[in-house]
């Protein structure tokens, strides 16, 4: 049986294009935030009772969460238009309230920038500017 297991992993392995060749096109998504606050800040984002907290820079660009069928990458595990809530320097931002433009809970404050490649792969970069 173990001969079995392993020729069936062999097989697989070459089989299997790693650089996804045949894989068809696929899209890669990211969400980014620029800090223009002003200042560092902790932003806490909250999903189903737990927390993640992030570290921003003033004036810079971080990655929030980037993925793609190769990848994930990112300071969170989900899009942040996942998470329930959102703490920002003592204020709370609700995913069911998106009135404030600097609330990264809502997927229509980002802008959006849309590219393809010459084989159809789609990159979608959300990106918000938090003042």
């Amino acid at each position: 049986m173990r001969k079995l297991v392993l020729f069936l992993y062999i097989i697989c392995l070459a089989s299997c294009d790693k650089n996804c060749d045949d894989c068809g096109a696929y899209v890669s998504t990211s969400y980014s935030i620029v800090n223009r606050l002003g200042t560092d800040v902790n932003l806490v984002f909250f999903n189903q009772g737990q927390n993640t907290e992030v570290f921003a820079e003033n004036d810079k660009e971080i990655v929030l969460h980037q993925l793609s069928v190769v990848s994930q990458e990112g300071l969170l595990e989900i899009e942040p238009v996942m998470y329930d809530s959102l703490l920002i320097n003592d204020i709370k931002y609700l995913k069911s309230d998106c009135s404030s433009i600097e609330n990264m809970l809502c997927i229509e404050n980002y802008t959006l920038s849309e590219t393809k490649d010459d084989i159809g792969n789609t990159f979608k970069d959300y990106s918000l500017e938090v003042k």
